[in-house]
């Protein structure tokens, strides 16, 4: 009994010591916390952030009858300040009133702009994480002849009276300044608050033509079905794209840990990921924004469509049995392609590639009739099977299908890059060729599985589904290490080389019975 008192006596002496152990434990935790990580209320870790409308940058997206506020910048922002540990509020603003804003304290943040000792004056300015490239946009029928510098330029645009369209309190650097002083003094400036609002100006006649961001800019035009009005080759500036944040609203510890966020970003790639999911599919839409792509991409599935069509009528199929051999290939591997990427099938939104399919069916359906119809009735359809054979004997009828149908090959695998690309599945050199080819043969493997074919020819002997992987890993690679940054004539000149490649390789692999590598 005496040494159970002992005890609780010796425990009892140690509990004060142990309670102000707990006492300078939890007081230093503070401290801590209060001073290196800073304070957690909810009006601190919110940052108010001005965007403005200059896709693929920052727009309002409209997806499932919702509208949010996209882009590069805005979903750069968001990431950086999750990474922060803090959370963004976004607001539309024209650009030169968010400056206004940022600098009253009204705001927290810009995204997308230029660093300028002007703005240094009341703004922290981040790491640089992308490159803007402003370029002077004009019709072809204004015909300027001088594109080595902005003064030249902005004299011949002086003698001729042509009206330029430019956004307000953007910098433009200090030639594009000078030229833009030019002009104004001779009343051949239109101020606008976006450049949505410049590229509607020379549309609507108001200014002849607009000074914007390159990839913005024809991303506006390839919208508004303008692609007539194209950037000269002078370019005004190249220069780091900012973020700005308000000094006087943000204390240090918030500005330090978002910055480091963002350079983390930088280094680990995940900018040039977001970059690549919003300038990809823009760049390669631009280019297949072009009525003889759109011609080759139709011709495409009419290959492709023929092809099931001639195994219909081998194997005496029904008309819907046509249907389903036709539109497997044409329009199957885009299918799988979305239900694997869990998007909504193209076609939903552009039937007309169901309108093509439906369209070549009819027909081979009317011309398989009407030979059943004539056939030993009119001696003139013997002249014609004559001159047919005659012509067969000099060129294979076999060879134009599988040339049309290299052409659709290409096209596929370029469009389904662009859309993984879209998606944001990295890396895309691996996913991208990956896709592509699914896209492109998987529809044909389906038709050969539904008809129950053993000795599926893209599976064994044809050298198909490689071609697109081959040619896909090269596209894919020069898309996610210059794609973001690259100019329109580069990414065209790629998306050719592709189609190209996948073309001329399939067809020598055809013409010169070239033996397909076995496993």
């Amino acid at each position: 009994m005496q040494r159970a008192t002992a005890a609780e006596r010796a425990l009892s002496g140690r509990a004060p010591l142990r309670c102000t152990a707990i006492r300078l434990w939890l007081a230093a935790w503070l401290v801590h916390m209060l001073v290196v990580v800073g304070p957690a209320s909810a009006d601190d870790r919110n940052l108010r952030v001005a965007w403005s409308d200059q896709p693929p940058y920052q727009y309002l997206e409209h997806n499932h009858k919702r509208e949010f506020p996209t882009g590069v910048d805005l979903e750069i922002m968001r990431e950086a300040a999750a990474r922060a540990g803090l959370s963004v509020t976004f607001q539309y603003q024209p650009f030169g009133e968010s400056l206004r804003r940022l600098a009253a304290g009204d705001i927290d943040a810009v995204v997308g702009a230029y660093d300028t000792a002007a703005r240094r004056a009341y703004a922290d300015v981040s790491s640089p994480y992308r490159l803007g490239l402003d370029r002077i946009f004009l019709p072809p029928d204004s015909e300027i002849a001088a594109t080595d510098s902005a003064a030249a330029i902005a004299e011949e645009l002086r003698q001729r009276g042509l009206r330029l369209a430019v956004v307000a309190d953007f910098d433009w650097g200090a030639d594009g300044a000078a030229a833009i002083e030019t002009l104004r003094r001779h009343d051949l400036i239109l101020e606008t608050d976006s450049l949505p609002e410049s590229v509607a100006a020379v549309l609507d006649g108001a200014a002849d033509g607009f000074l914007g961001d390159q990839l913005s800019g024809l991303a506006l035009l390839s919208l508004w079905d303008a692609q007539h009005i194209n950037p000269l080759p002078w370019v005004v500036q190249q220069r780091g794209i900012h973020i700005l944040l308000a000094r006087e609203t943000l204390p240090d510890w918030q500005l330090a840990r978002f910055n480091d966020a963002l350079e983390g970003m930088i280094a680990d790639g995940t900018v040039d990921h977001i970059l690549q999911q919003f300038t990809n599919p823009l760049a390669i839409g631009v280019v297949f924004h072009n009525s003889w792509v759109e011609i080759f991409f139709v011709v495409g599935i009419i290959a492709f469509s023929i092809s099931g069509i001639v195994i219909a009528r081998q194997g005496e199929y029904s008309i819907f049995g046509a249907f389903v051999l036709a539109s497997l290939p044409a329009l199957g591997g885009g299918v799988l392609r979305d239900i694997l990427l869990l998007r909504k099938p193209d076609f939903f939104d552009a039937p007309g590639m169901i309108y093509t399919c439906l369209l070549t069916i009819l027909v081979g359906y009317l011309f398989n009739r009407f030979l059943d119809a004539v056939r030993g009735r009119a001696l003139w359809f013997f002249d014609l099977v004559n001159l047919f054979v005659r012509l067969r004997r000099r060129a294979d009828p076999r060879l134009a299908l599988e040339f049309f149908d290299a052409i659709g090959l290409a096209l596929f695998t370029v469009v389904a890059i662009s859309i993984t690309a879209e998606e944001g599945l990295a890396p895309l050199w691996f996913w991208g060729p990956l896709i592509g080819a699914l896209s492109a043969t998987g529809g044909a493997i389906l038709r050969d599985m539904i008809r129950s074919e053993a000795h599926n020819p893209i599976l064994h002997t044809s050298f198909y589904g490689e071609t697109a992987i081959l040619w896909g890993v090269l596209l894919a690679l020069f898309l996610q290490f210059e794609g973001p940054y690259a100019t329109t004539d580069q990414v065209l000149l790629a998306v050719a080389f592709c189609v190209g490649g996948i073309i001329v390789t399939r067809m020598s692999f055809v013409i010169f019975k070239i033996p397909t590598p076995k496993y």
